[in-house]
């Protein structure tokens, strides 16, 4: 998980995605690997989060953040990554660029 102080309500859910890289942020592997995904059958498939119980401190109030001025001298043109992102793998020798 990116971060780890997400909160989840009791009763919502969490969609849940397996991968061997974190694209785009990380590149994928170079190398042969295996990643095995066991689904729980007919009791079905679960994942256990820590729980990390309630602090005896108070939680601190934070001034609320103040106004900015809008910048017009920025334009967005849609996806924010400059550029574009091509991947290659070569099965047979086993390199990804």
């Amino acid at each position: 998980m990116h971060l780890t102080t997400w909160i989840f309500p009791k009763g919502h859910r969490i969609r849940i995605a397996v991968s061997n890289a974190l694209w785009p942020m990380i590149w994928p592997t170079p190398y042969n690997m295996t990643t095995t995904l066991q689904l729980g059958a007919e009791g079905g498939s679960r994942i256990v989060l820590p729980l990390v119980p309630p602090s005896v401190y108070p939680v601190p109030k934070f001034a609320p953040p103040e106004p900015s001025e809008e910048r017009k001298d920025i334009v967005s043109i849609g996806f924010p990554f400059p550029g574009d992102w091509t991947t290659e793998r070569d099965q047979v020798n086993g390199k990804t660029k």
